[in-house]
């Protein structure tokens, strides 16, 4: 291509539909959406404009563009596989030797074509198996450029270190000096009858305050409408606002002794330790309040000299020493200044261990996986069968190749049979 001829350059931005081998359905809508594509390049290569394919494809071409290809024979009998065979230029291949319809259709993979050896060359990884720790993935993002413009490419890398995707980008450089058209092609999505009105551009986006006066200007009758609608709603708003304030100003918040209920004079109460007797000189209630009176005066100050002990946790191992700990039970007995105990005996004391131990334990601690001896990680069942919505447990290293000692092992464990 010389220096001053000018053609018109057609990049296609496309993403191709993912499909598995074992969903018929699926994949005849993957292969019928690359025959409109390849329709659609050669159209435009006919025309005589240069294109580039860049994107998202959802196939790996070569079983050196995947972390663990299965049978190389099988491997290249993919339908998939063999659409990117016919449309990517090969130079050791003799089809291309024998130029089978090199001038009709025939696109370069720039990466390959720069780095024709490279291995572990990847774009995308599983994030739900954390594959990308271990590189663990498959080279489906490509950059497929017009094979006449192949003398223009200088490099292709992978950009493997951007990360926020479970994909990464591909950048190419191409020794080309782009003229910015005058306007947009007759095919662009924006003059599609769907997109009528609806596609915009970004500068779009950005507009001055002039530009939304203009836009009111032809409205003005109904803006003058919805301003004096949207005022007159406002006081409505206002005077309900201020009408709930004032019913709910009237109300005083509770004090703490309004939830203690009031007792005839002279009863006995026994309290879960076996203490009795809240009044027995005929005092009434008045004694009973004055005694809780102190939590409505207590001060912040005041809890600073109380001492709060947090309940150990311990394990079954510790379980007979546990009937032995004494509990701490003076939470407020610095403050209120009595310092008894309740001390139940025996078998209530007992309980009352095993029942804090149940309550405070917390969650189990993961297992460990047996070969890297790291706390596992909880994973469920979302395939319709007999085992749908059951849990279990695997090493949380991510996935790799089975020769790799960095990856995860094949440590498994139903989370029931913990």
């Amino acid at each position: 291509m010389s220096d001053s001829e000018e053609k018109t350059l057609t990049i296609v931005n496309v993403y191709c539909p993912r499909a598995d081998l074992d969903n018929a359905k699926r994949l005849q809508v993957k292969l019928r959406f690359y025959h409109l594509l390849e329709i659609r390049t050669r159209a435009l290569l006919e025309s005589g404009s240069f294109v580039i394919i860049v994107g998202d494809i959802n196939t790996c071409h070569k079983p050196i563009d995947h972390c663990d290809p299965s049978d190389v024979e099988e491997f290249n009998k993919n339908p998939c596989r063999m659409w990117l065979s016919r449309i990517i230029y090969d130079p050791s291949s003799e089809e291309n030797t024998n130029n089978v319809n090199m001038s009709s259709f025939s696109l370069i993979d720039a990466f390959r074509f720069v780095n024709p050896e490279e291995e572990n060359a990847f774009t995308c990884w599983c994030t739900r198996l954390n594959a990308r720790s271990t590189n663990y993935g498959t080279r489906i993002d490509y950059i497929l450029i017009d094979q006449r413009l192949g003398g223009e490419i200088d490099d292709c890398v992978i950009l493997k270190d951007v990360l926020g995707s479970d994909h990464c980008p591909v950048k190419a450089v191409i020794d080309l000096k782009f003229v910015r058209a005058p306007k947009c092609p007759s095919f662009c999505t924006k003059y599609y009858q769907e997109f009528s009105g609806t596609q915009k551009k970004l500068s779009e986006f950005f507009s001055n305050e002039s530009s939304n006066q203009e836009l009111c200007m032809g409205t003005t009758l109904s803006c003058k409408y919805d301003t004096s609608v949207a005022s007159v709603k406002r006081k409505m708003l206002d005077t309900k606002v201020k009408h709930k304030r004032s019913k709910s100003d009237t109300r005083k918040q509770k004090g703490i002794t309004n939830y203690f209920q009031l007792l005839p004079s002279g009863t006995q109460i026994r309290d879960s330790c076996g203490s009795a007797d809240l009044d027995d000189q005929g005092s009434g209630n008045r004694s009973s309040l004055e005694s809780l009176s102190f939590l409505g005066e207590v001060s912040p100050d005041t809890f600073e000299s109380t001492s709060f002990e947090p309940l150990a946790v311990h394990d079954e191992q510790s379980s007979v020493d546990m009937a032995e700990e004494k509990f701490p039970t003076t939470m407020f007995n610095d403050i209120v200044g009595q310092q008894s105990f309740c001390t139940a005996a025996g078998p209530e004391k007992k309980a009352a261990s095993d029942l804090w131990r149940s309550m405070l334990t917390g969650p189990k601690p993961p297992p460990k996986c047996k070969g890297h001896r790291e706390p596992c990680v909880q994973r469920c069942v979302k395939k319709k069968g007999p085992n749908f919505g059951h849990k279990f447990w695997v090493c949380a290293r991510g996935e790799g190749r089975s020769n790799d000692p960095s990856a995860r092992c094949d440590y498994f464990l139903w989370d029931s049979k913990r």
